[in-house]
């Protein structure tokens, strides 16, 4: 494996051989760029300022028959450009070779302090392994495609293609505020695992999920401009009061310990519900004036304590 380190010096061609530089600053030589060499599992790092970004994959190859499969990508803070050109034309790369699997070191790593807009598409067998964004510069977004292995989001804007798949973990952190570091969007047709965890951040989502751990942040579940939107199955709320706001689909079971389920918004949709559970220091929140919050069949609220807004003058009685 090599180190390849942009410079960007000819063009804004990933394959263009005069564009990169190793460790020790000195030129490739003709033909030679990151996964040029099959099975060299090369780590790549655009990290200082440039002239040319990095915007075309144009000539690199990761389809099985070519390999040119890399061991880690990474956008380092000094990096001033955007990467790739827009959702259509991403850096297609595949990042999927652990040197040493108990020390999971292929990875996707983005600490873009000053780079533009970055656009990746987990491409070839494997995709990107590892993804984690530590940081985005205000005003710039990850979008991301196609394949990814984990995915952690600490802060930044990032955008999910409803072509994506999430195969393994999924989870939403922060690094300074709980509220408002990550900013995700998860759109219908994406897939992503049975089971998400959030911490923090402002997460837009209108897809389906199945189990949802939400310790911090807002996370909206709602509707997009086509109608699209999705069910919970499973939603536990703990942590440092979270937000859910409930603004389309059906809930299956809520557990409340902490934060607040809010289903007082209008929705064009109705909204039902199974088992809601609220326990000391958690609110449900149904005061919706157009009445679009109803109860299944056989489906009950268990108090334990918090806080219940029925809403509309109705009370709501606990069980026996």
């Amino acid at each position: 494996m090599a180190l390849f380190r942009w410079r960007g010096t000819t063009n804004t061609v990933f394959s263009t051989d005069s564009n990169w530089v190793d460790e020790d600053g000195v030129a490739y030589g003709a033909g030679r760029y990151p996964g040029s060499v099959a099975l060299t599992y090369d780590d790549v790092m655009l990290d200082v300022a440039v002239t040319n970004g990095c915007a075309t994959a144009a000539g690199y190859d990761a389809v099985a028959a070519v390999d040119e499969m890399l061991r880690s990508f990474s956008v380092a803070p000094a990096y001033d450009k955007a990467v790739g050109q827009n959702a259509a034309n991403p850096i297609d790369i595949e990042v999927a070779h652990d040197t040493d699997p108990q020390t999971e070191d292929s990875e996707v790593i983005i600490e873009g302090d000053n780079a533009g807009d970055i656009f990746l598409c987990g491409g070839g067998t494997d995709g990107l392994l590892r993804v984690t964004v530590n940081n985005m510069k205000s005003g710039s977004t990850l979008y991301l495609d196609e394949k990814v292995g984990t995915l952690r989001c600490m802060r930044g804007t990032v955008v999910l293609d409803a072509a994506i798949n999430v195969a393994t973990e999924f989870t939403i952190g922060y690094v300074n505020s709980q509220s408002t570091d990550a900013n995700v969007t998860i759109p219908s047709g994406a897939t992503i695992p049975a089971t998400v965890n959030c911490n923090g951040g402002q997460i837009t989502c209108y897809l389906a999920i199945t189990t949802l751990y939400l310790t911090g942040g807002t996370w909206t579940q709602t509707v997009d401009g086509a109608n699209n939107y999705g069910d919970v199955a499973a939603l536990h709320m703990s942590g440092n009061k979270p937000n859910f706001r409930w603004y389309a689909g059906d809930i299956a079971l809520a557990d409340v310990y902490a934060g607040e389920l809010d289903g007082s918004q209008p929705c064009a949709f109705g909204r039902e519900f199974t088992i809601i559970k609220v326990y000391p220091g958690g609110k449900v929140n149904l005061a919706d004036d157009l009445q679009n919050n109803t109860v299944a069949e056989g489906g009950y609220i268990q108090y334990f304590g918090g806080e219940v807004d029925w809403g509309m003058g109705q009370k709501l009685l606990p069980i026996p």
